[in-house]
């Protein structure tokens, strides 16, 4: 017989007074998967009233930890603190919304990560961040195509935990040094793919599930 898994979305938040990003993010998660916890990392924002808004909420929970690190630091951080109380985690940014319930998440398999994109473009458009990563991880394994690979476009992804804890735990992860700059945060969606294919996890897309909206942060 089936049985839901606990659920928890963890939403990277840098929230500014022109925007309202997080309230439609969280919004959206409460609406479709409102069984779910949510953490919200915040990575230094300059508008922190969002805090008070949801401060007193059973189901959120807010880490205001000046988090400089992209979505690479909001990740590790939210999934070695909550990673016991969780079956499968989903990682997303403030500037995200669900469209819909994302029904894979009951029946993600241990071999599986789900992402929320198609790009297959590899290291393609991205040269900068190829010689800025390996200039410092030269050892990191390289795919046999660099150019034609699945990214986990956004940083966002969906997987269960003890697959995820498989990942952290790795040799290959504990050499990726954490991203300090918007070229490193767009290296790690190269690298999560890499860490997920070498480790024989398959990447599957759901392209209906999130609407990005493009906030223009650096």
């Amino acid at each position: 017989m089936n049985t839901l898994k606990k659920k928890c979305f963890v939403v990277c938040c840098k929230s500014d007074f022109s925007d309202s990003y997080i309230y439609k993010c969280v919004d959206s998660i409460k609406s479709k998967h409102p069984e779910s916890s949510i953490v919200i990392v915040d990575s230094d924002s300059s508008n922190k009233e969002y805090m008070e808004v949801y401060r007193n909420d059973e189901n959120i929970f807010i880490e205001d930890i000046s988090n400089k690190n992209y979505e690479y630091g909001a990740i590790v951080y939210a999934f070695k603190k909550y990673k016991d109380n969780y079956d499968v985690f989903s990682f997303i940014q403030d500037s995200m919304y669900l469209n819909e319930q994302i029904e894979k998440l009951n029946c993600l398999n241990d071999d599986e990560c789900l992402i929320f994109k198609v790009d297959n473009s590899g290291w393609l458009h991205d040269k900068e961040a190829f010689v800025y990563f390996y200039e410092k991880h030269p050892n990191f394994p390289k795919l046999p195509n660099k150019n034609n690979f699945q990214l986990v476009i956004w940083n966002s992804f969906a997987i269960n935990t003890n697959t995820f804890s498989s990942i952290i735990e790795s040799k290959m992860f504990s050499d990726v040094q954490a991203p300090i700059n918007k070229v490193g945060s767009k290296y790690m969606e190269r690298v999560w793919s890499i860490l997920f294919i070498k480790s024989g996890i398959n990447i599957i897309v759901n392209n209906s599930s999130l609407h990005k909206t493009w906030a223009g942060r650096q």
